[in-house]
C-alpha cells in the first residue's frame, strides 16, 4: 500500500512510503514543498487512477493529513483571514475525493508525540541534513544516507 503524509503550510511537510501486511516501509521519501507545489504534484500522482495503463510510479492508495485547528491563543492572529491552512486541507479533501482515494486526518495534537519521537529518528539520519539548507532531501533511509531505517 503505498501512503502519503501530509502536513499543511506555507511550507508543506510530506512523507510517504511503501507499506506492506506486516507494517514494514520500503520507498522512504519525504520533502517539503510550498503550498501550491504540493497540491499541484498531489493532484498529478493522483490523476493517474482515473487513466489507463501502466504508470511509472503508481497513485497513492492512501492520503493522510495533520488537521489545522484554530486554538485560542493564536485566534487574533487570523482575524480576517481567508483560513489558507484550512482551504489547502480542503484542496487534499477534494483531490481524495475525485480520485476516490481514501482520506485520513490526523489530530494537530499528535504533534507532541512526533516531536518527543523526533530525536530517535533524526539521530541515524544526521548525514541526511544539509548544512546549506533546512530542507530534507527528497530521498533517505533504506542506504540513501547509510541508515537502515
Amino acid at each position: 500500500m503505498r501512503v502519503i503524509a501530509l502536513d499543511p503550510g506555507k511550507l508543506t511537510g510530506w512523507a510517504a512510503a511503501d507499506i506492506d501486511e506486516v507494517g514494514e516501509w520500503t520507498n522512504f521519501v519525504h520533502g517539503i514543498l510550498p503550498a501550491k507545489q504540493m497540491v499541484l504534484e498531489l493532484w498529478k500522482q493522483q490523476e493517474r487512477k482515473l487513466l489507463p495503463g501502466p504508470h511509472a510510479t503508481p497513485p497513492f492508495d492512501v492520503i493522510v493529513y495533520e488537521d489545522w485547528v484554530l486554538y485560542r491563543a493564536h485566534a487574533e492572529e487570523y482575524i480576517g483571514s481567508d483560513m489558507p491552512y484550512s482551504q489547502q486541507i480542503g484542496q487534499y479533501r477534494l483531490i481524495a475525493w475525485l480520485s476516490d482515494t481514501p482520506i485520513l486526518k490526523n489530530g494537530a495534537d499528535r504533534k507532541n508525540i512526533a516531536l518527543r519521537q523526533m530525536r530517535a529518528f533524526l539521530t541515524p539520519h544526521s548525514s541526511c541534513w544539509s548544512s546549506t539548507s533546512r530542507l530534507w532531501p527528497t530521498r533517505c533511509g533504506r542506504g540513501a544516507c547509510g541508515s537502515k531505517t
